[in-house]
């Protein structure tokens, strides 16, 4: 199944709902794939961006998820790390 562009819904601890919509999630037996792609540099805050994409969709109840960042003008892949639980 191919996702692109779909939001995934949830709430802050305060109630504040709240909309991710990563831009592409992949799933295929049992695993999810989740890829961000970017078209500029790379900065601190985009790998933590992907692991909360991951974090929602575990809670949703994904289990095998693997992340990545896609740098289109380059065509590096970064692997991003799950979320620490």
């Amino acid at each position: 199944e191919l996702y692109n562009e779909c939001s995934i819904l949830s709430r802050n601890p305060d109630g504040t709902l709240l909309k991710k919509r990563p831009d592409r999630v992949m799933t295929r037996n049992g695993k999810t794939v989740v890829v961000d792609f970017k078209f500029g540099n790379p900065k601190p805050e985009y790998p933590q961006q992907v692991r909360e994409y991951m974090a929602l969709l575990k809670k949703m109840g994904h289990k095998d998820i693997q992340g990545f960042i896609w740098y289109m003008y380059t065509g590096k892949l970064e692997n991003v790390a799950p979320p620490q639980s």
